[in-house]
C-alpha cells in the first residue's frame, strides 16, 4: 500500500471579516480550490500517490462551498468539526453536519472549542475536548461512531498522544509529509495561500529526499515524547 498525501483546508472562499491576516492565509479562494480538485486525479496518477482531502474547524463554507464542488466531481472528504461550536455564526450547524455525512462525507472530531490540547492542564477540560466532543458528534450523527480526530493547532505531546490514540483509531496532525499506511499519527499538508503555486500539488505528492524525510521523522518523534506543556 502506498503512502498517501493528505491535504488540509480550512475555509473556502472569502474569509469572514473578523479573521486576522494569519487566519486569512488558511482560507482557499474558490478558483484555486477548483484547480486543486481538478488536478488531484492527474497528479495522483502521475505520482502513484493517493490524495485525501480534509477540512478543519467546521466553517459553514465546508457545506455551502466545498461540499457541492466535491460532489460535482464525485469526490469525498473528511470534515473535522468542533463539537462545542456547532451552530455558532459562520460555523456548521448540526443539520449541516448530518447532511455532509448523508452526502458520503466523513465526519471527525476537532475537539470541543478549538483549543490547543497541550494547554489543557485540567484533566476535566481535556476530557471535554477529547471524549465529550466525540460523544456529542456521535449523538449528532444518530449514534454513528466518530473514530477520527484532527488535533487542534496540530499540537501534541506524550499526554495528548495517549489521550487521542486511546479514544480514536485515526489521529491527524499538522505535520508535513506523506502518510505511511501504518502511521498512528497521520501527517497532513496544510493549505496556505502564500505558499501555494501551480506545481505545489505535484511537489507534495512526489517522494521526498531521504534526508528531508528523516529530519521530519526526528522532529515528530521529539514532539510525541516531549513533556506536556502544562502539568495536569
Amino acid at each position: 500500500m502506498n503512502s498517501r498525501l493528505v491535504l488540509c483546508f480550512h475555509g473556502i472562499g472569502a474569509p469572514p471579516h473578523c479573521k486576522d491576516e494569519v487566519e486569512r492565509q488558511h482560507w482557499c479562494p474558490v478558483p484555486e480550490f477548483v484547480a486543486i480538485l481538478d488536478g488531484i486525479p492527474r497528479v495522483s496518477a502521475e505520482t502513484g500517490t493517493p490524495i485525501d482531502i480534509t477540512f478543519d474547524d467546521g466553517f459553514a463554507s465546508d457545506f455551502e462551498v466545498a461540499a457541492p464542488l466535491l460532489q460535482a466531481r464525485g469526490m469525498t472528504a473528511t470534515f473535522f468539526v468542533c463539537a462545542g461550536l456547532l451552530g455558532e455564526p459562520g460555523r456548521l450547524s448540526a443539520d449541516q453536519v448530518r447532511r455532509l455525512r448523508d452526502a458520503g462525507m466523513s465526519i471527525g472530531s476537532h475537539g470541543w472549542a478549538h483549543t490547543n490540547w497541550r494547554t489543557m492542564g485540567d484533566e476535566r477540560a481535556l476530557h471535554q475536548e477529547v471524549v465529550q466532543a466525540r460523544d456529542v458528534l456521535s449523538q449528532t450523527l444518530g449514534g454513528a461512531p466518530v473514530d477520527s480526530v484532527a488535533l487542534p493547532y496540530g499540537g501534541y505531546d506524550r499526554r495528548v498522544v495517549h489521550a487521542a490514540t486511546r479514544t480514536f483509531s485515526k489521529v491527524y496532525t499538522s505535520d508535513p509529509g506523506l502518510a505511511s499506511p501504518h502511521a498512528d499519527l497521520i501527517p497532513r499538508e496544510t493549505y496556505l495561500s502564500h505558499r501555494w503555486r501551480a506545481d505545489t500539488l505535484q511537489r507534495l505528492a512526489s517522494p521526498r529526499p531521504v534526508w528531508k524525510t528523516l529530519r521530519q521523522s526526528l522532529v515528530n518523534l521529539y514532539k510525541r515524547h516531549r513533556q506536556p506543556l502544562v502539568a495536569a
